[in-house]
């Protein structure tokens, strides 16, 4: 397994709402192995997995400066395809 999923309480700007999430953390021995096999710049997203980072920042109308913040994160340039079965809704 790459990734190791995080549970986080979330505050809503606009309503002060506490929510519950997900997110996901590449696991420390990932990391670990990957600085050991590949120089440290090399630990970049896809293309593909940044862009849903960004879109996702613009449906939910973050703020303009974060969108570009995001967009300027430097990224590996692979757009392919992504074998990832993780459920995207709580069910």
């Amino acid at each position: 397994m790459i990734y190791q999923r995080k549970p986080l309480k979330v505050e809503l700007l606009e309503s002060g709402e506490i929510v519950d999430c997900m997110a996901y953390e590449i696991r420390p021995e990932t990391r670990a192995a990957s600085f050991e096999k590949f120089e440290a710049e090399k630990m970049v997203p896809s293309r593909r997995y940044k862009n849903v980072i960004v879109q996702g920042a613009k449906e939910h109308n973050l703020p303009a400066e974060y969108v570009e913040f995001l967009e300027q994160i430097k990224d590996n340039g692979y757009d392919g395809e992504v074998d990832v079965n993780i459920p995207l809704t709580l069910q």
